[in-house]
């Protein structure tokens, strides 16, 4: 004992002699010297330290570092006998593109410790470590987080703490939140559910926690046992290969501290940026799995356009294909083991004798197809194609058990599967494919997952495999299930069959934001829910189509049920007229999400992403989970409880973020930062408009987004702000071909700038603001000939006094014209709340409903609005509109204010003739008895839609009583209360109509205070009559009505 004490004594005094020794030399020790000097470096050890500056790597021994970006390093280990690995893999894909964009950094060697250092991170490893895994003393990174700097410093083997959750393969069967998991963002705030890491809101209940410093800003992605891909030949897709990774390591650190947008910027410049997908995508899209046949699909589609439903994809779901759900329910099972006929490739001949000629007539109604794929059985012998692939994998030697077996892994199978027997369906008229893969997880290739490889294969074969159109290569296109890293480069996504509740609406919105950590940006769900023991509350699925509307990519789902219904026109009159708003609104604002997911591929960031990543340091950014911003200026908080029964309406808890907001519904400003409790009825969203942004949209909403995208009205919708920052915008409009893959080298695209602000120009004491609309520029063709109409729409503003157009022409006709419509008291007109169209000459242009092609402009008094007309324009044409107040800018900005109360005055009225009505014409459905015999008395139902019986009918058609019989006469008491209303609407418009610009301030203020009092009169009798109603119906119908009022009521006290 005491010789080993001695020992161990000596040890100690010897290893301080040295340690001072080292200290005394670090400054002394020059830095590492580049590769060309390699062999006159000092050897450490036995090995040299290389620094290549041209590759950015620094290589000592066993470990290799790569300064990727400033804030990415690369650390290598290679085991004995193993190499560095240079070839891309499955994740980083293009890991050398890094290498062109230059990263100051600095290598030096002092003491035995080498030190990395760029302007985010250093990196110090000790060269005599045996392994760098082995302490952490071995190897650290530090990198400081946040606005106050604070110093964090990462050790090997530490855990993290603060993962704020990326995505999930599959959402299957689940009914509210499930694990997510990690995403490449850490922050100081983050939550639990059920001990699970979530960084979830408040707003679903969930406990949250703070971080500790020391272990947030940082993310490693071990991607040692990823597998590589090969450099393909010409149009080959890049094939896999394991890697020879035994005991090698090949790590990569993620330090951004709370720069979140940077991150995901270096994430997608290693992986591979968001492909744009089609066009079409983002229209609309009908799935349902049912046993349709060719003639069901082509009644549907005519109920679509009956119901001036758009529609643009249609998902065909695996009853295309021959299937046998008889001998699936006894348990039977196919040659690979798996559920019989699950996997098919060939036509049912039930359902679809002739499919080219069904699938040509999609398209010529400008429809996009994509069938259903199990493939998991390999190609059985019952296929069509079975023969042809047998020969195309070599003969019978590729069925040793009387069938191919599923081998996506291996690059014949894959060519075969696609030349034999993909390729004759694609020919049919087959646009792209649904890879519903399922059961197994693994391949014959270490580390690969068969998810992101059939991800990878489906994509680039039709990106780069399938025959060129008209010389230009299609865009990748599938749907898909989330395969880990680096699936973000294969789009679309299918997020799995969840079941129909209150609690996967919330937990969707909250998903589909959380994926934007790993960029995954662009996933579709099953809107209504796929599975339900009983028919879809019409709430919910109205709710629910709001928040596809406002989704990545709008997609109904549902199983084979017959009580579940997806075609919104089968849920009442007010609900169908809500919901197809939203899809209207989607629609229109297609040119804006069509430009953000450009702007997603350029920067990393989806176009749903969670607002913490403007504001990291925020507590309730995190807050908050059910909200997101869509795009650059929209904020949207979807509603996702049921409402309340005493009002009607259902309240939101939220979260505003900092800056200056207009609600879109309403038209009212809201200043961020500010935590929310709004009530919002049936036909209202939560959206909100960045003041000053500039959203382009198109004014019609087309039956595809194709059909007025090129030469449909484009709108340009500004909400102006008070202050300087909202009155002062800029974008730049986006267009390409739509379909090919040449956007992602700006051979297809245009860009056209739009900005505004205040104008510097002599106003005689007046408030001017000015729009410069450029001409079209960039790599594709500016057409000097075709032509669309253009409008502004300028919200939350008071009536001007003058209004100047002034168009420049380019090329041989060159040139301006100005046109001038000076403003007079004489132009409004009545209760259609906007003007007649103002001209330029003194004339105007009666049908106030539709502008005139010529330069005009108008005021809508019930939006506040001033609307100009720009005509009909070119590509190449310029334009500058400027608008001129009055002197009193505030009392015209005070009327424009008021006038927006009218529009919750017009809802009011419209909600209660609307529901009251379908009360009084339904009320025979008091203790109606359904087919299965359940009673649909409830007066809630009746209000948010008809009820939907098991059996699938639903709605006017399955409920009303025969043509003979007279509906019963409107209630007295509901007749005094609709008199009531029209009273009062003409009262707000009479009132709105006696401030003028110009006006005091005090008759500014007395008029609102007449129509706060009327407002306020109307309220009460709305309530008490909801009191009195003889009729259960009755009630939730005035109880809507009066949630309305109390809307005006509550604008108007904000006026």
């Amino acid at each position: 004992v005491w010789m080993a004490s001695s020992l161990r004594l000596l040890v100690l005094v010897f290893g301080c002699v040295a340690l001072s020794l080292q200290l005394w030399l670090v400054g002394r020790a020059p830095p590492i010297l580049p590769v060309a000097e390699a062999m006159r470096a000092v050897p450490h050890r036995g090995a040299a330290v290389v620094h290549n500056p041209e590759q950015r790597t620094v290589q000592i021994g066993a470990a290799r570092f790569t300064v990727l970006t400033a804030a990415v390093i690369r650390m290598e280990w290679a085991a004995e006998d193993a190499e560095f690995v240079d070839e891309p893999s499955l994740v980083f894909l293009h890991r050398s593109d890094a290498l062109a964009h230059a990263v100051d950094h600095t290598v030096t060697e002092a003491g035995g410790v080498l030190v990395i250092q760029t302007a985010e991170l250093v990196l110090r490893y000790d060269v005599a470590a045996p392994h760098f895994f082995e302490s952490p003393g071995s190897l650290n990174v530090s990198l400081r987080v946040g606005a106050a700097q604070t110093e964090v410093t990462w050790y090997p083997k530490q855990p993290e703490r603060g993962n704020l959750g990326g995505t999930v393969r599959t959402l299957d069967r689940a009914n509210g939140p499930v694990r997510l998991e990690p995403g490449l963002l850490v922050s100081f705030f983050f939550c639990f559910v059920s001990n699970v890491s979530l960084g979830c809101g408040s707003d679903s209940g969930f406990e949250y926690a703070v971080a500790a410093q020391s272990t947030s800003g940082w993310h490693v992605v071990d991607d040692s046992a990823g597998p590589l891909l090969e450099d393909p030949a010409g149009d080959k897709i890049p094939w896999v290969r394991a890697r020879n990774r035994a005991g090698s390591l090949d790590l990569y650190f993620f330090g951004h501290g709370l720069r979140y947008r940077q991150a995901l910027a270096d994430y997608v410049l290693l992986s591979g940026r968001m492909p744009l997908p089609p066009r079409h995508v983002f229209g609309v899209w009908w799935s349902r799995w049912w046993p349709y046949s060719d003639s069901d699909l082509v009644a549907l589609v005519s109920e679509h356009d009956e119901h001036n439903m758009p529609l643009d994809n249609l998902v065909i779901d695996m009853d295309w294909h021959l299937t046998d759900y008889d001998a699936m329910d006894e348990g039977s099972v196919d040659l690979a083991g798996q559920p019989i006929k699950w996997t098919g490739y060939t036509w049912d001949p039930r359902y679809f004798p002739e499919p080219s000629k069904f699938l040509r007539w999609c398209h010529d109604r400008g429809l996009h197809v994509t069938l259903n794929l199990h493939p998991a059985s390999g190609v059985q012998p019952h296929e069509a194609r079975y023969k042809d692939m047998l020969a195309a994998m070599g003969g019978a030697e590729a069925a040793p058990n009387g069938y191919v077996p599923f081998a996506i892994d291996n690059e014949k199978y894959g060519t075969a599967l696609f030349d034999a027997v993909l390729r004759p369906l694609e020919h049919d008229g087959v646009d792209f494919w649904w890879l519903d893969w399922q059961f197994v997880d693994t391949t014959n290739t270490p580390g690969l997952n068969p998810t992101i490889w059939l991800n990878h294969v489906f994509f680039l074969d039709r990106e780069r495999r399938r025959a060129p159109l008209g010389g230009l290569h299609e865009r990748g296109l599938i749907l898909h299930r989330w395969g880990g890293l680096g699936s973000h480069r294969y789009q679309i996504g299918f997020s799995g069959d969840v079941v129909s509740s209150w609690e996967s609406l919330d937990f969707q919105i909250f998903f589909t934001a959380r994926a934007a950590n790993v960029a995954f940006g662009f996933w579709s769900h099953d809107i209504g829910g796929f599975m339900s023991r009983m028919p879809t509350p019409p709430e919910l699925m109205a709710r629910w189509v709001q928040w596809g509307a406002l989704s990545p990519v709008y997609r109904t789902h549902a199983t084979r049920a017959a009580y579940i219904e997806r075609r919104i026109w089968r849920y009442g009159r007010s609900l169908f007229s809500a919901m197809l708003a939203a899809v209207h609104l989607r629609m229109q604002l297609a040119p804006y999400i069509y430009a953000e997911a450009r702007a997603a591929h350029d920067t990393g960031v989806a176009i749903v992403a969670p607002v913490y990543l403007d504001f990291p340091e925020m507590r309730e950014a995190y807050a908050y989970g059910s909200q997101y911003f869509f795009g650059a200026d929209l904020f949207v908080a979807p509603v996702t409880q049921a409402a309340e029964s005493v009002i009607g309406a259902a309240e939101k808890s939220m979260w505003v973020p900092p800056g200056l907001w207009y609600e879109w519904a309403t038209g009212r400003s809201l200043d961020g930062p500010a935590e929310l409790l709004r009530t919002y009825t049936i036909e209202q969203i939560p959206v909100f408009l960045r003041a000053g942004a500039v959203v382009p949209m198109v004014a019609e909403p087309g039956r595809t987004v194709e059909q007025h995208w090129a030469n449909g009205t484009m709108c340009l919708v500004i909400f102006l702000g008070s202050g300087a920052a909202g009155r002062t915008g800029q974008r730049r409009l986006y267009d390409d071909d739509g379909w090919s893959t040449e956007y992602a080298t700006n051979s297809s695209t245009k860009w056209r700038r739009v900005s505004h602000g205040p104008s510097l120009a002599e106003t005689g004491g007046g408030e001017a603001w000015e729009l410069a609309l450029a001409a079209a520029e960039g790599e594709r063709e500016i057409s000097s000939s075709a032509e669309r109409p253009w409008r502004i729409c300028l919200h939350g503003v008071g009536v001007p006094v003058g209004v100047t157009v002034t168009i420049s022409k380019a090329g041989p006709a060159g040139g301006s014209v100005e046109i001038e419509a000076v403003y007079t008291p004489g132009l409004l007109v009545g209760p259609a709340l906007v003007t007649e169209w103002a001209l330029a000459g003194g004339k105007t242009y009666n049908d106030s409903a539709k502008p005139a092609e010529a330069p005009a402009w108008a005021f809508d008094g019930e939006r506040s609005v001033v609307d100009v007309a720009l005509g009909r324009l070119r590509e190449s044409d310029s334009v500058v509109v400027r608008v001129v107040w009055a002197a009193r800018a505030e009392s015209a900005k005070a009327a424009g204010a008021m006038f927006g109360t009218l529009s919750a005055l017009k809802q009011a009225r419209e909600s209660l003739v609307l529901n009251a009505a379908e009360c009084i014409d339904g009320h025979h459905f008091e203790n109606h008895q359904s087919p299965f015999g359940a009673r649909h008395n409830d007066a809630e139902e009746l209000y948010y839609g008809y009820p939907i019986f098991e059996d699938g009918s639903s709605g006017p058609a399955a409920t009303m009583p025969p043509a003979t019989q007279a509906p019963r006469a409107r209630p007295e008491k509901l007749a005094a209360l609709l008199a009531e209303a029209d009273r009062l609407s003409q009262l707000g418009w009479r009132l709105s109509q006696e401030v003028r610009p110009g006006d005091s301030e005090q008759r500014v203020v007395e008029t609102a205070q007449r129509l706060h009092s009327g407002i306020a009169d109307a309220l009460d009798l709305t309530t008490t009559l909801a009191e009195q109603a003889d009729m259960d119906c009755l009630k939730p119908a005035l109880r809507v009505a009066a949630a309305f009022f109390r809307r005006a009521l509550d604008m108007q006290r904000s006026t």
